[in-house]
């Protein structure tokens, strides 16, 4: 895999450790709902007792910045490992273009046709709790949604689903 990746790759320098390590973060945010945003600065010590915690804001200004705890899945903390308390969680690529193209040939090497980005992880999680029967406010602290109106928009999208599911069997 990692001679093909580097054959299509744009940036022949992205190590084979960069591709591992957005696969490993990838698998975090999709267990967590997390945005990149909010783990790209992540430590080992930011994690204990099976939660992370940070901090959250939109437009990063500490004026508005929100401290922020979430439970951790035994899934997500195995994804992280051990490391040293002041080492980051991800040692990623900084430039957004190499992180996009390591994510699109994870997808295509999962057999994903879908175009991706580092946003498709957190939709995945949200959207697949919401058709699990998680309401807007479960699905709001998880995602850390400050209106739920956003929360319910994935209850929206679960309903929307159904419809057509039933649609497509009935042809109706």
């Amino acid at each position: 895999i990692w001679l093909e990746w580097k054959s299509k790759a744009r940036n022949s320098w992205t190590t084979k450790s960069q591709m591992e390590q957005v696969h490993k973060a990838s698998c975090f945010m999709l267990l967590t709902g997390l945005l990149w945003a909010d783990i790209k600065d992540l430590t080992f010590a930011d994690i204990a007792d099976g939660y992370v915690e940070l901090i959250r804001s939109k437009n990063r200004s500490k004026q508005h910045a929100k401290s922020y705890c979430l439970a951790l899945s035994p899934e997500a903390i195995d994804v992280v490992g051990s490391g040293k308390s002041h080492s980051l969680l991800f040692h990623c690529p900084t430039s957004n273009q190499i992180l996009l193209d390591c994510l699109r040939f994870i997808a295509a090497d999962l057999g994903i046709k879908k175009k991706v980005n580092i946003r498709t992880f957190r939709h995945t999680l949200l959207t697949q709790m919401a058709l699990n029967g998680a309401g807007a406010h479960g699905i709001q602290s998880v995602a850390g949604h400050s209106r739920i109106t956003m929360s319910q928009e994935y209850v929206r999208r679960k309903d929307q689903l159904q419809i057509q599911s039933l649609t497509n069997v009935y042809g109706v």
